[in-house]
C-alpha cells in the first residue's frame, strides 16, 4: 500500500517521505526563498513520472527499442481557490531506434488512461493534452 509522511521544517519548508524512506523538499515559496519543489509541480512531476515508468514497461513490453524519455508537463490552474488544475499539458520527446509510431501514440494512451495511477485520481474535469516527438536515437 502506498503511504508517504510530511514533516513541517519551517516557515514554508516540509520533508516528505515515501515507504522506502526516500526523501523530497517541499516547500511552497518561489524564487530564492524556495526550499523544495512546490507542491503542484511535485504533483506534475509525479504525473509524468507515472506515466513514464508505464510507458516504458508498455514500448519494452511491443519490443521497441528506447533509447531515451523525457516528458516536459505543464499545467494551468484555476485562478481562484483552491487554484486546482484545469488542463495539463503533456510533450514526450521519445528517442529510439526504428520506432513506430502507432506503438508509440498507443503506449502513450494506455500509459496514461489504463494503468497510471496518479492520471486515474485526476478530476475528470481536468483536460489532459498529450503529444509526443520521435528523436534521432
Amino acid at each position: 500500500m502506498p503511504s508517504a509522511r510530511v514533516v513541517w521544517i519551517e516557515h514554508s519548508a516540509f520533508l516528505g517521505t515515501d515507504s522506502n524512506r526516500h526523501t523530497t523538499l517541499v516547500s511552497s515559496q518561489q524564487g530564492d526563498a524556495a526550499y523544495g519543489i512546490k507542491p503542484t509541480e511535485l504533483f506534475l512531476i509525479s504525473l509524468a513520472s507515472c506515466t513514464a515508468v508505464t510507458f516504458v514497461q508498455v514500448m519494452q513490453k511491443k519490443r521497441q527499442s528506447i533509447t531515451g524519455l523525457e516528458i516536459e508537463v505543464e499545467g494551468t490552474q484555476s485562478p481562484d481557490p483552491p487554484w486546482g488544475f484545469q488542463k495539463i499539458r503533456m510533450l514526450y520527446r521519445v528517442s529510439g531506434v526504428g520506432l513506430d509510431p502507432q506503438a508509440v501514440a498507443r503506449s502513450i494512451e494506455l500509459a496514461e488512461h489504463k494503468y497510471c495511477s496518479v492520471a486515474a485520481s485526476l478530476n475528470d474535469q481536468v483536460q489532459l493534452e498529450t503529444r509526443y516527438e520521435l528523436l534521432p536515437a
